[in-house]
């Protein structure tokens, strides 16, 4: 054993070259800042096996030479964060006038003054708007920029020169106003109709918060062109949400007798041409002939009539001529072909029983059909035990 040969010894294995990561992609334009010290190895080693590193050692962090003493510049900010955008320009407009009307209730001063010059430019501008309203010829645009007069109309000049909408002014513009409204422009194109609507309803809204009691006289008047305006526009649209809220504004502010006159007479002229489908019936708009258009213009009269004793409350009871008329009404309307008329008819009724009480509102309805007469007495008695029983109701 002793004399055993060692040849068969395994020589001693080659040591290896330690590997080391491959080297990142370059930047172009420059040579990467290496944070910590890297070891060169000889080119033999790219060759070699890969080591994984252990956790204990650290990484090789490489900086983009580009970002070198550079810092990130927060850009510039124009004007207040929250401030107006054109996107709420209309709104913008109407802040300012209820801002404007609340600081003349208060009994404080109108801050905005404008030089002489702007005055009679402002001035100029009016009589140009009050102009293409009369000719149906205002667009969009004209009519915004017709409400920013409108709210700087109060401002004074340093030479004391009074408001723009001098009464005349006002009568003029409302009137055509009320005109436009119910116009069908059909010279405009069909796109661009339903806003330039919305822009006319959108001042006379403006008008009616500024100058209320201005506007009273016109109340009746606006509610004609609101009925008619009614007929051009099928569904819940935004534009018939507003004719109602504008229709509910002059309700309460114009003489309740006068509106039952105003809208009895244009509900007997509308009920005369509904035999007549082929009859263009203009105290329901031009062009309302189509049955659709009628009905519509039907159900917003006697929604607006209920409203008006709704809304008026004890303080207004109809005459024996007021209540003959709107009985007359709302009992031809109570055979209409159109379910909404119907309805609308019926809740007329409803209100106007709850109102005068029972023998003057049947002795009013007389001359109804009996059928007619037995849904009434169903809806009355309906309604009555509904609000009684949300009287006694105890409180959650």
């Amino acid at each position: 054993m002793g004399g055993m040969s060692r040849s068969s010894t395994p020589s001693k294995a080659p040591e290896l070259a330690p590997a080391v990561l491959a080297s990142p992609p370059q930047i172009e334009a420059a040579t990467p800042r290496i944070l910590s010290p890297v070891t060169t190895q000889p080119q033999a080693a790219e060759d070699a096996a890969p080591v994984l590193l252990s956790p204990s050692q650290s990484l090789e962090v490489y900086e983009d030479p580009a970002d070198r003493g550079e810092e990130a510049e927060p850009k510039p900010i124009f004007g207040p964060v929250l401030g107006d955008r054109p996107v709420n320009e209309d709104a913008a407009i109407l802040q300012q006038a209820a801002r404007q009307q609340q600081q003349q209730q208060n009994g404080e001063p109108y801050e905005a003054t404008f030089s002489p010059e702007n005055v009679k430019k402002n001035l100029r501008l009016l009589d140009s708007g009050i102009s293409k309203i009369q000719q149906k010829s205002l667009d969009a645009h004209g009519f915004r920029k017709l409400q920013e007069i409108i709210c700087n109309s109060d401002a004074k000049s340093p030479t004391g020169i009074a408001s723009l909408l001098t009464d005349d002014k006002f009568d003029a513009l409302v009137t055509g106003l009320f005109d436009f409204l119910e116009s069908p422009l059909s010279n405009v194109p069909a796109a661009k109709r339903q806003d330039v609507q919305a822009q006319v309803l959108k001042t006379i809204n403006l008008l009616l918060a500024r100058m209320r009691a201005s506007f009273q006289p016109h109340a009746s008047r606006g509610l004609e062109s609101l009925v008619r305006a009614r007929a051009a526009y099928e569904g819940r649209t935004h534009i018939v949400s507003g004719l109602e809220l504008a229709a509910a504004a002059l309700v309460a502010l114009g003489d309740a007798s006068e509106i039952v006159l105003v809208l009895c007479r244009m509900l007997n002229a509308a009920l005369q041409h509904a035999d007549a489908p082929d009859t263009t019936n203009d105290d329901l708009g031009a062009g309302a002939g189509a049955n659709a258009g009628a009905g519509r213009s039907l159900s917003m009269a006697l929604h607006v009539l209920k409203k008006l004793i709704e809304m008026r409350g004890a303080g207004f009871v109809p005459s024996d001529g007021e209540l003959e008329a709107l009985a007359d009404a709302a009992g031809r309307c109570l055979d209409h072909s159109e379910s909404a008329v119907r309805m609308d008819a019926t809740k007329l009724c409803i209100a106007l029983h709850e109102r005068v009480g029972d023998a003057r509102f049947w002795e009013a309805t007389k001359g109804l059909k009996e059928d007619l007469k037995s849904l009434l007495t169903y809806y009355i008695v309906k309604g009555q035990k509904e609000r009684g029983a949300a009287a006694v109701k105890p409180a959650a």
